[in-house]
């Protein structure tokens, strides 16, 4: 089964796809036939930020209160007895029980993960940080040792600039506190910080902390970046580096409120 495709249960499948630049969720019943599965017509497609809300809670729902609030989404979701939820999105619609609800919340971090990585690859960083050059581009640069140095160093400010973007947004660096203990962040909640930042708000940091010189290097760091450097940033993968960082193994969570 596709790394971006997770079992609900009873032949209900979650799976992640981009589509121009667009990535979204869809919970989506199928059909066996054979050794095959083939989606049928009942399903809803949801926008990264409606799923994250949705799973935000650490249980099914059990009450009216309970069910995820999504003011700014044409998706509904209803239930009547609390053993099934009808999802309703444009005419669309799918009902699951709880054990499958239960499974969207044990495979959240997976899932999200997923998700990140599609939004995060469709993000057009070439197209951002040449808004925010104010020269021409090389396309490459001569094999050099100090240029090597250099290409190692602008990656490294490309993660410290999406750390800064975090940071922003409130999300707090891991620091050891109270007799040693590490506080850092839950993934999950990182994965919601995550989806509020922007390709252009990542190229800016990174553009300006290329400014700054540095000992080692010969030149400044902003005349390492060539386009074949920027045609090759994954920015997933930063993400991923990025969230090693924010959010270590064994701390505690900052952000007690969102249990």
């Amino acid at each position: 089964m596709p790394a971006d495709m997770f079992p609900l249960g009873e032949d209900v499948f979650l799976y992640v796809t981009s589509l121009n630049g667009w990535t979204l969720i869809h919970i989506r019943r199928f059909k066996k036939h054979g050794q095959n599965y083939y989606p049928t017509s009942e399903g809803v497609t949801l926008q990264p930020w409606c799923f994250d809300t949705l799973i935000q809670g650490q249980r099914v729902p059990e009450t009216v209160q309970e069910l995820p609030s999504l003011p700014f989404s044409d998706l509904s979701i209803t239930s009547k007895d609390f053993e099934k939820f009808s999802f309703t999105r444009n005419g669309k619609c799918i009902t699951i029980n709880k054990a499958q609800w239960l499974n969207l919340l044990n495979h959240r971090n997976a899932i999200m993960s997923v998700v990140l990585s599609h939004v995060y690859d469709n993000m057009n960083f070439l197209m951002a940080y040449t808004c925010f050059a104010e020269g021409p581009i090389p396309e490459s640069l001569p094999k050099t040792l100090d240029n090597d140095l250099g290409a190692a160093y602008i990656a490294q400010v490309l993660i410290n600039a999406l750390i800064a973007n975090f940071k922003e947004k409130g999300l707090k660096q891991p620091e050891m506190l109270d007799c040693e203990e590490l506080w850092g962040n839950r993934v999950e909640t990182f994965n919601s910080f995550a989806l509020t930042i922007d390709v252009s708000d990542i190229a800016d940091s990174f553009y300006y902390d290329l400014w700054e010189s540095q000992d080692f290097l010969s030149m400044k760091p902003v005349f390492y970046v060539t386009m074949e450097f920027l045609r090759n940033v994954k920015l997933s993968t930063v993400l991923a580096d990025v969230r090693d960082t924010l959010c270590p193994d064994n701390a505690i969570e900052f952000y007690q409120d969102v249990e």
